[in-house]
């Protein structure tokens, strides 16, 4: 399963991230349906793409085959939370990362005078090469270019041990198509739309 390749553009009008808590449902003894909590919240992505001409319906035809055929998860980014809302300080790039995933925070070093942000979005490789994304709850400004327990959510994975990577700027998560998809011989005057679910690992 490859992580890394990032999803088309061309055509696309839609691409909705949103935070899904994973469940069974299962009918009570009263009739009332009971959600039972199965795993970690992820993140659910929605995609529609416009009508799209041939050059737009080859780039897509091939991206899909590679889900489709060969089960590779793809990377996205929240597409309305490019950029963080403060200040970005020090670009990414030697970014350092400390994780706390008890307390569900994470502290950034050598940030400059960086502002979190609610709503902001920070990415980074897992330990053991995936991808965490999450959103953060609560401002936090650096102090001596460090930006010590901002709040994130869903809870923090354990960090890459010598890259992790972290991105405050188009932050990554990776994801696994979750709808079936029609086969056309060519997408090319055709409307896409589908949804994926987040890969944790």
């Amino acid at each position: 399963m490859s992580a890394g390749e990032l999803i088309p553009t061309a055509g696309l009008i839609k691409m909705d991230m949103a935070l899904v808590p994973m469940g069974s449902g299962r009918m009570g003894a009263n009739g009332n349906s009971i959600i039972g909590r199965v795993g970690p919240t992820r993140w659910r992505l929605q995609v529609v793409t416009d009508y799209l001409d041939m050059d737009e319906a080859r780039i897509w035809d091939a991206w899909l085959a590679n889900r489709i055929h060969l089960g590779e998860s793809f990377t996205a980014w929240r597409l309305f939370r490019l950029n963080p809302q403060g200040a970005l300080g020090t670009a990414d790039g030697a970014v350092t990362l400390t994780v706390d995933a008890a307390n569900s925070r994470v502290s950034l070093g050598g940030v400059g005078p960086y502002v979190a942000m609610p709503g902001d979005m920070i990415s980074y490789r897992t330990d053991t090469n995936g991808y965490y994304l999450g959103m953060v709850q609560a401002s936090v400004a650096a102090i001596s270019g460090t930006a010590s327990n901002i709040p994130m959510i869903p809870r923090p994975l354990a960090k890459h041990a010598t890259t992790p990577a972290v991105r405050r700027v188009q932050a990554l998560g990776e994801f696994e198509l979750a709808t079936p998809l029609e086969p056309f011989e060519d997408y090319t005057n055709r409307q896409l739309s589908f949804e994926a679910t987040q890969v944790l690992r």
